[in-house]
């Protein structure tokens, strides 16, 4: 592979990390946002007996946004669960096919979860569907959050697939260090930490 192909993909997969971590902090913002609503909810109904009629679908779909915002990220992390009582004791070439297959076949169902969710959404669009409740709130942007952040998802398991490639062929092994990712956005937010966080 030439050194300019190899220097745009190293781009790609920086960018796709970059924007990654954009819908972690996007995903922060909802779960406070969830925090507030839930909060201001309670205390509506339990200290001035005047529940909010909106508290619970807002909730829900603040929710959706909040799951999906974050599932690329815990890809780019390594963090979803995992058993690893056994992985980390097989050899280097066993794991890495355990996980290059993992990744291949995550790949799969988000391709076909991406699929039928950008065609489920297009159709609440087309139809203008709203919810039922008395506030009518348009459901294709809810619907959407599903395939896009499953497209983000596979995109961070192409990452995650280049890291672990990547990792085999320098290291002999695809077990991430601690505090490691691809592109060292650890790294710069960390100095960026020790130097004030600027």
């Amino acid at each position: 592979m030439s050194e300019r192909i190899r220097k745009i993909i190293k781009l790609l997969f920086y960018w796709i990390d970059k924007v990654t971590v954009v819908f972690a902090q996007a995903s922060l913002v909802c779960a406070l946002l969830l925090t507030l609503v839930v909060v201001v909810g309670t205390v509506a109904r339990y200290v001035f007996k005047s529940p909010l009629g909106w508290r619970d679908e807002i909730s829900a779909y603040i929710f959706v946004f909040h799951c999906f915002l974050a599932l690329a990220y815990a890809t780019y992390r390594e963090a979803h669960i995992a058993a690893e009582m056994l992985y980390v004791h097989f050899p280097p070439k066993l794991q890495f096919i355990i996980s290059f297959t993992a990744y291949t076949l995550a790949l799969l169902c988000t391709g076909i979860i991406c699929y039928y969710g950008f065609e489920t959404t297009y159709g609440y669009f087309i139809r203008g569907w709203a919810s039922d409740s008395p506030y009518g709130i348009t459901l294709w942007p809810i619907f959407l959050m599903v395939p896009l952040g499953f497209l983000m998802f596979g995109l961070q398991c192409f990452s995650r697939l280049n890291a672990i490639i990547e990792r085999m062929r320098t290291r002999g092994s695809v077990i991430a260090q601690t505090g490691e990712d691809s592109f060292g956005l650890d790294k710069k937010r960390n100095e960026g930490t020790r130097n004030g966080g600027n």
